[in-house]
Parts: structure tokens; sequence; C-alpha cells
């Protein structure tokens, strides 16, 4: 079996890759992980989970979310509301890293892939595995093939063709 990446590799990794303008951390582990990788000219802000809701607000919006080891702190469902409305209204591209082992705030991978996420891998943090989930917008819903004039009434055929 290979040896997974380090998160402390992967995480600013992604975030050089994506050169947000403004960076959310949400809780201290998260702003530690992103440190590394964020540019001189990128903005930084760290709020903590509990109480997620209100900093959202004030914060606005955001190009990148890191979440990192704060969702333990939230029940299920407040989880579960504070990463819809990351990924609905405040951030472009979500990351988030839960522990393998132990899913955070008891969000399970079926949870996680219901809210839209993906599992974009798994890493090693110190001792721990841990899997790491993306929501990215420009990605998330690709235009099907199908969907487009030529399967559709035009009105350039309206008088060619009787449907």
């Amino acid at each position: 079996m290979s040896e997974l990446p380090r998160l402390e590799e992967k995480i600013p990794a992604l975030v050089s890759q994506a050169g947000p303008r403004r960076l959310l951390a949400v809780g201290s582990l998260a702003r530690d992980l992103v440190a590394p990788g964020i540019a001189d000219a990128t903005e930084l802000t760290t709020i903590p989970a509990a109480g997620a809701e209100k900093a959202l607000a004030e914060k606005g919006h955001q190009d990148m979310a890191v979440i990192a080891g704060e969702l333990n702190e939230l029940t299920p469902h407040g989880a579960a509301q504070m990463l819809s409305q990351l990924r609905d209204l405040y951030a472009a591209w979500v990351i988030v890293v839960t522990d393998r082992d132990a899913p955070p705030a008891g969000l399970t991978r079926k949870d996680l892939v219901g809210l839209g996420f993906s599992l974009l891998g798994d890493a090693m943090h110190g001792d721990n595995p841990v899997h790491v989930y993306e929501f990215d917008m420009a990605t998330y819903k690709t235009t099907p093939d199908w969907l487009n004039s030529r399967y559709w009434a035009n009105p350039e055929l309206w008088d060619k063709y009787r449907w």
C-alpha cells in the first residue's frame, strides 16, 4: 500500500493551486493548515464553527473555505446547516477535513456526499488518517451532452417538422 500524503502538505497545495483572494478558515487547525499555502495578497479570515452563522453573514462571500477539526463542536443538524450555508452562500470552493475513523458531528460519508461534497482523497494528520472532501462550484455540475438545442424543439424547425 502506498503511503498517504501528509495533510500539512496537501491542504497548502490545494490553497496554492486555487489562489483565492479571500480565504476562510473554520477553526484554528484549518488556519494552521492553510497558512503555508496562502499568497501575500490573500485575505485570511478565521472563525470558530460554533456561532459561524453570524460570522459568515458578517464576512460575506469567500473564494475558498477550509474546515478542519471544528465540526465535532456542532450537532449533526448544525454541522449540515453550516456546510450547506458555506456551499450555497459563502464560498465557491469548500474543503472539509474529517477523521477517517470518527466522522465529525455524526456526519457520515453518505451525509457529506448528500450535501454535494466529493471525496478528494485521503491524507495523514499526525498518526491519524483523514478524509479530504471538496465542493467546487466550478466542477459540481457539468452540462450533459443531451441538454442542447439538437434534442429540443427549436424555433428554426417549427415550420419544417410536426411534433
